[in-house]
């Protein structure tokens, strides 16, 4: 685990989970559970305690983040905190984890964190490294008290509760856990429904260029459908999902049914729906669906930080079916193949057995041959031989 008393544990940034916070730096914070879970009793014993006193009664956020950690300070309550908006939660956030990462960071055992592709790193990472460096050292409960204090005094009265970081993260594992593109598409609507705060949510995805409606979700009810063409349904407002589909930006709208750019839609005029947002599915600049969310109850229901947290949901959701539909193809691909060598199996018996009848068919031919060439001579020496018979007789 350690040389000379440093503790080593290593991550690695992915170019295709830029959209999954901390990835690197949770991925090396596991490898160091791990390595904590190999020690003996005692040890165990002495970093529970050492945790939970820099973590207090907030422990279960980061076993939400490291769920390794659980088998060593065991299971903890809801923490006693109120849901932040969303740098208000960052900022707690990070100062709740730069006092988790402090337990190990001491003179006796030092910390050794290798993380590879630093390249690829998200900006939250990037954030709390730099916070770490300039002021793990400094950091206290008074600090963590009085910073959470000034941040939920900045938050706005009556502001709807919205994921906080370690909930985000949760959300992001979940689009990431399945690599079917039924279960990619499960996990989003899973996700989505509950954290966006909407009643109707529905999933179109492009198949050949053309927009498929592939999933709906009304309350708590959830459907996959067989892809049907979007512009032969009536499940969506088609003058807002075709907006989006051109412009690939979101689009949110508060009170709807007031809104004369869209009061000729068939849809909007038949369902009056309250707030709508509408937000496009793109990966590395390739379109790979919309997702169209929609509250019947009340207007101004998708609130600036809940367009940005589903933004962000959302980026991450492209990248998981995008990575579903090519799974998919290669399955496809693969039974193609599987029933082309089939196919070729079968051939190759036939062949030879064709091969077979041919030989059997020639070493037959050739005494028939032999036969049938001379059979005129036989045929010329019987008669002679009944001629001669004939004189024999008389």
């Amino acid at each position: 685990m350690s040389s000379k008393g440093a503790i080593s544990s290593k991550g690695k940034f992915d170019q295709f989970n830029r959209n999954i916070p901390f990835s690197a730096l949770v991925q090396a914070l596991r490898d160091l559970m791990g390595q904590l879970l190999s020690e003996s009793d005692t040890q165990l014993q002495q970093w529970k305690s050492q945790i939970l006193d820099a973590v207090g009664a907030t422990g279960q956020v980061i076993i939400d983040v490291i769920p390794e950690l659980e088998r060593i300070i065991g299971q903890q309550p809801p923490p006693p905190v109120p849901e932040l908006s969303g740098s208000a939660a960052q900022n707690r956030f990070n100062l709740l984890f730069g006092k988790f990462i402090q337990v190990f960071t001491t003179k006796e055992h030092p910390l050794v964190m290798f993380l590879d592709d630093l390249q690829w790193a998200d900006s939250a990472s990037l954030n709390l490294m730099k916070l770490l460096k300039q002021k793990l050292s400094s950091l206290s409960s008074a600090t963590l008290t009085s910073l959470t204090q000034r941040t939920m005094s900045q938050t706005k009265t009556g502001m709807e509760e919205i994921l906080d970081l370690a909930t985000l993260m949760k959300a992001s594992r979940t689009l990431s856990e399945d690599i079917s593109l039924d279960g990619a598409i499960a996990n989003l609507m899973q996700v989505v429904r509950e954290n966006a705060g909407a009643e109707t949510v529905a999933l179109m995805l492009f198949t050949e260029q053309e927009l498929m409606l592939t999933a709906v979700a009304t309350g708590q009810e959830f459907t996959t459908i067989d892809p049907i063409p979007v512009v032969g349904t009536q499940a969506v407002p088609l003058s807002i999902v075709n907006q989006v589909k051109r412009s690939q930006k979101p689009l949110v709208l508060d009170n709807v049914s007031n809104n004369n750019a869209y009061a000729s839609d068939a849809y909007i005029q038949k369902y009056q729906p309250q707030s709508i947002l509408c937000l496009p599915l793109v990966d590395r600049g390739h379109p790979i669906g919309i997702l169209y969310l929609e509250n019947n109850q009340i207007t101004g229901a998708f609130t600036t930080e809940r367009v940005e947290v589903l933004n962000l949901l959302c980026s991450q959701a492209a990248i998981s079916l995008e990575n579903a539909l090519l799974y998919q193809e290669s399955q496809n691909y693969a039974q193609t193949l599987e029933q082309t060598q089939l196919q070729l199996v079968q051939s190759e018996k036939m062949a030879s057995i064709g091969q077979l009848v041919s030989g059997v068919a020639h070493e037959i031919n050739n005494p028939v041959g032999f036969i049938s060439g001379n059979l005129d001579y036989a045929t010329e020496y019987i008669q002679d031989l009944m001629d001669l018979l004939q004189l024999y007789q008389q």
